[in-house]
């Protein structure tokens, strides 16, 4: 009997967790499920990436008491087999509305970001009552995944709930059609022949404060101090306008592209001189995980988490303290210098970079994440 997996995002806006949910799916399509993701509210970028045997359930909800009904009705009239949800107030939501409908539904909740950092920075609205509500509900759940051993130690340390019960699960980020994304060809002008002396550092991420943008803008005007150099940020948010004044007081306004979001950010990573992770948190970053694995050299902050793993702590990239403006710069300059004195080392660097990201490839996930949901088929025995 073909089984009905549910997978359970707020939308499809352009963020890491959205992405990651959307290859599962995708690919749990391609071998004979029926598939539906549910959906908060049907928007966002990656609306053109569902692939066509997907049903996309609109919730049409826009405030937490919204989602409870139309949840309720979704379990008891669609009977899904299994459901993954995404995202901490989500995960709370399906597990209560998974209680309320009395589904038989076998539920499996996964956190994508460093709760314990994320509660701290006060981002977290009412993080002591959602910190009782994780320890009393998630339980509940038939499996708990994180993205990473650091995120399922900081869930653990943040809920109560212990250690024991999280199952840490790495996204499953590189296939071979991400792999040929790179081969695109990139028509951004500074990448064109007449910027060949100009170095291209490239960022990505939503313009938002977990990103700490700001520092990394304040590091690349001490870049350009020293030589010059050109930096792209692929992604939109609410910051926009605050990056382009800072800018502008900084002098590097000529140097910066604020890109948007863009579709296809391994075209960039091909191109690009070195990517730069500025984060103050994370959960598994999928986008230092791409960049490696189109071979692009890397500059992080060590933020919890996640980038320590996956550059285990720094033979794969440069880790830096979170906040440091002046060793981020430090880090950026000896990358680029090294890809000018030494061309050779870099191609062998860029070769272990792209070996050593497949070990975060969709295979690996699907199998992991097949496991936790019951489905005990294997991807190579499928094919």
């Amino acid at each position: 009997m073909v089984k009905r997996l549910a997978f359970f995002v707020d939308s499809l806006d352009g963020g890491g967790a959205e992405r990651v949910m959307l290859n599962l799916a995708n690919e749990y399509v391609k071998h004979g499920y029926k598939v539906d993701l549910v959906l908060a509210r049907k928007q966002g970028d990656y609306l053109r990436d569902v692939d066509s045997g997907i049903r996309i359930i609109d919730l049409e909800a826009t405030r937490f008491w919204t989602y409870f009904l139309p949840l309720i009705k979704y379990f008891r009239s669609e009977k899904p087999d299994v459901m993954l949800s995404a995202t901490t107030i989500l995960n709370l939501l399906a597990i209560m509305t998974k209680g309320l409908s009395r589904a038989k539904t076998h539920l499996v909740v996964s956190e994508h970001i460093d709760i314990l950092s994320f509660a701290n920075t006060g981002a977290l609205q009412r993080s002591s009552v959602v910190k009782r509500f994780i320890g009393f509900l998630y339980p509940k759940a038939d499996q708990i995944v994180a993205v990473s051993n650091g995120a399922a130690q900081s869930l653990s340390e943040f809920s109560g709930v212990p250690i024991t019960k999280i199952k840490a699960i790495y996204n499953g980020v590189i296939d071979q059609h991400k792999i040929d994304l790179a081969k695109e060809k990139n028509d951004h002008p500074w990448f064109g022949p007449s910027q060949a002396d100009e170095p291209v550092i490239v960022a990505v991420g939503r313009l938002q404060a977990q990103k700490d943008y700001p520092m990394l803008l304040k590091s690349f005007a001490l870049v350009c101090e020293q030589r010059k150099a050109k930096l792209i940020i692929l992604g939109e948010g609410e910051l926009r306008e605050e990056l382009q004044n800072l800018a502008h007081e900084l002098n590097i306004s000529e140097h910066l592209s604020l890109h948007g979001f863009e579709s296809n950010p391994f075209k960039f990573f091909a191109n690009a001189d070195v990517f730069a992770l500025s984060s103050q948190y994370e959960g598994l970053p999928t986008v230092l995980i791409e960049a490696l694995a189109c071979g692009c050299p890397v500059v992080s902050t060590n933020c919890p988490s996640g980038p320590e793993e996956i550059l285990e702590q720094g033979k794969f990239g440069a880790l830096v303290k979170v906040g440091d403006e002046r060793g981020f710069a430090d880090a950026l300059l000896a990358v680029l210098k090294l890809r000018e004195e030494s061309p050779q080392a870099i191609e062998k660097r860029q070769f272990d970079l792209m070996s050593h990201g497949q070990q975060f490839n969709v295979d690996n996930a699907f199998n992991e994440y097949s496991k936790v949901l019951g489905l005990t088929m294997n991807i190579k025995d499928s094919k």
